[in-house]
């Protein structure tokens, strides 16, 4: 019996190989195949395709029954974009088995997507028969199934990306992609001419949360013929409109502990955009209505960006502000008409029910208001937007503006942890020392030059002493400087001894050296190597990044989070040096970049140091806990003010 029941689940599994697709959309599909488990989705059971309408739109658009070839979407967090990437590779792999390749940004997260994977295809009840038969080759990132193959590749290995003919390329989280693959350029670019064999049938879906306006989903989403977004229907009047934060969302204002004014995040609400509305007041609870009753229409902050840019006639019409008339929108079955590619923002004020909540939303905005460096999360989380938050230059008065008082010895209160920064140049070695605070409050304790050649040994020992040196903190205390970063751009081999020299000391001396990628982290996470003949270790310092950090930090105008000071102690000079490079955009093939250019004449090397003391920070930072380092020295100044006030 048994013999004959494989028999006969053998031929219609034969038979199923040579059936035509089903006539299905990926929704559709995902509606009627895949059971979502608890594990997944928090949402489990069979796909609810009323629940987020908005991702029903993205999955239309990827079906094969769509004329669409490339599909851009540009989100928040928790939006669903890693769904529609499952499903969709589930669709695929049992509807319509082509070549599917994923591409992610880089080895942990690949390994992270074959788990998500297996786990949504074992949802798909048609497939689960076949997963007994799933086999993952991890060094090519290939997940085999009978009858498909899908490839996970990475974007940091150009060879991962050639040599394979695909029909379906997914693209996970591109904002997180480095800028150059390998010297090859663009993964983003390497990875489509993969789909040359399938010109006119092939399917293109790239999907992140914008980082800023050179990241490639922003590229990729005004490349698109066609640019959408939803505009849901007042539950009062049915006027149909998109939200804004800035302009549509409202709440009241609560006092908090220190008195000062708070948004009551309960209380958040959006203000409908019809003139003539009567009610006006839209709460979250109205949702799953708005929900239901959508269009599609031109992305706003796009459409005022293209008549700022442009001096036609049309572009100087106004686009009707609160909201278009519903003739000009377009309804879901009118997707099919679209052809080329579309360009799709999801507005996360109009995620459903269950998931990113106004309330969380204003949260972050608050945060936002109150530590600068929480305005970039903000935007690109929370609005699904980019942030351009860099400034053009460095100016000489926001760096006068934060000159303090404050000596060298002793340390002043809020410091309790050193870095230092050390630049090499022809004739003498230039170092910074900073101490850092709670949330990376900083404060420069220390700019020198040491007058001696780093061809020879004095400069070395001379530095050696100037680093084992303690500083007196007004606690009692005597701190060391606990990371040291030097740049082996110049003079390698001297460095390579001085850093060898204390390799396990448990100083956490380093060798860095400058890259001006744009993207590149702080500090790499882990080290490269020098040619074998210099013996020597490094990280990559991105110091692009570091800048624009720091012309942000430069800015801040209160003590606290990220604030800055600098001691009357210094030189002039240091604070020209400082100020030594501006931000200057480069045009080039692959679109326009943005880079820190040195100022002709002036000299940057107290800039240099002070990139190189945050990068030694960072790298600290992997392996210790700023904001335990800071309680515990707060701790001991509070006992050592306790001791003199009785010794007194």
């Amino acid at each position: 019996m048994n013999n004959s029941r494989d028999s006969v689940s053998l031929k219609r599994y034969w038979l199923s190989g040579m059936m035509p697709p089903e006539s299905i959309t990926v929704w559709e599909h995902a509606a009627k195949y895949v059971n979502l488990s608890k594990k997944i989705s928090s949402f489990s059971g069979y796909y609810n395709p009323e629940l987020n309408p908005m991702l029903n739109v993205i999955m239309h658009l990827l079906g094969p029954n769509s004329a669409v070839e490339r599909t851009v979407l540009a989100k928040g967090t928790q939006c669903g974009g890693t769904l529609i990437v499952m499903l969709l590779a589930t669709f695929v792999a049992n509807n319509c088995p082509d070549p599917v390749m994923i591409v992610v940004s880089d080895e942990d997260e690949r390994d992270e997507y074959y788990h998500k994977l297996t786990e949504f295809l074992d949802c798909c009840i048609p497939l689960r028969p076949k997963l007994k038969s799933l086999k993952y080759l991890n060094k090519t990132g290939v997940v085999q199934i009978p009858g498909s193959q899908i490839y996970i590749s990475t974007a940091t290995v150009a060879r991962s990306l050639r040599g394979k003919h695909i029909k379906y390329l997914i693209c996970s989280e591109t904002s997180n992609w480095i800028k150059n693959c390998q010297g090859q350029g663009d993964p983003f670019a390497i990875a489509l001419s993969r789909l040359d064999t399938y010109d006119g049938r092939k399917k293109i879906y790239a999907e992140s949360t914008p980082t800023d306006p050179a990241s490639n989903i922003d590229r990729e989403l005004r490349k698109c013929d066609h640019q959408l977004t939803m505009y849901w229907a007042c539950p009062h009047c049915g006027y149909y409109q998109s939200p804004d934060f800035f302009q549509d969302m409202k709440w009241s204002e609560s006092k908090d502990e220190s008195g000062e004014s708070q948004p009551d995040t309960d209380s958040a609400y959006l203000v409908c955009q019809n003139p003539v509305c009567e009610i006006k007041r839209i709460e979250e609870s109205d949702k799953p209505k708005m929900l239901s009753d959508f269009k599609l229409g031109p992305i706003p902050w796009l459409e005022e960006e293209k008549k700022k840019r442009l001096l036609s006639e049309n572009s100087r019409k106004r686009i009707h502000r609160p909201g278009l008339e519903s003739e000009d929108l377009l309804n879901f079955s009118d997707l099919d008409m679209l052809s080329g590619s579309v360009g799709v923002w999801y507005n996360p004020l109009q995620s459903p029910l269950g998931f990113k909540s106004w309330k969380v939303i204003l949260k972050k905005f608050a945060d936002s208001e109150r530590y600068h460096e929480e305005k970039q999360p903000f935007w690109n989380n929370d609005l699904g937007r980019s942030y351009d938050g860099t400034v053009s230059e460095i100016k000489l008065s926001d760096l006068t503006e934060n000159l303090e008082n404050y000596s060298r010895k002793p340390l002043p209160v809020g410091c309790h942890m050193l870095t230092a920064g050390v630049d090499v140049n022809g004739s003498w070695l230039s170092v910074e020392v900073t101490g850092w605070g709670r949330d990376k409050e900083s404060w420069t304790v220390d700019y020198v030059d040491l007058p001696y050649d780093p061809a020879g040994p004095v400069a070395w020992d001379k530095l050696d002493e100037y680093l084992l040196q303690r500083f007196e903190h007004c606690s009692g205390q005597k701190l060391r400087i606990s990371s040291v970063a030097i740049d082996s751009g110049f003079m390698t081999q001297q460095v390579a001894s001085y850093v060898r020299k204390h390799l396990g000391s448990g100083r956490n001396i380093f060798a860095v050296k400058g890259s001006p990628t744009v993207g590149r982290p702080i500090i790499d996470k882990r080290p490269r190597e020098y040619k074998k003949e210099i013996n020597l270790t490094f990280y990559y310092v991105g110091t692009n990044t570091a800048k624009d950090t720091l012309s942000k930090w430069f800015r801040v105008k209160d003590p606290g989070p990220c604030y800055c000071h600098f001691g009357s102690f210094l030189p002039a000079r240091y604070f020209k040096e400082l100020a030594s490079e501006r931000l200057e955009s480069e045009k080039k093939a692959t679109g326009s970049k943005r880079k820190w250019v040195k100022i002709p004449g002036v000299r940057n090397e107290a800039l240099d140091c002070r990139v190189y003391s945050l990068a030694a920070l960072e790298y600290l930072l992997q392996i210790k806990d700023l904001s335990k380092i800071c309680e515990l020295g707060e701790k001991k100044y509070s006992e050592s003010g306790r001791a003199n006030t009785k010794a007194a």
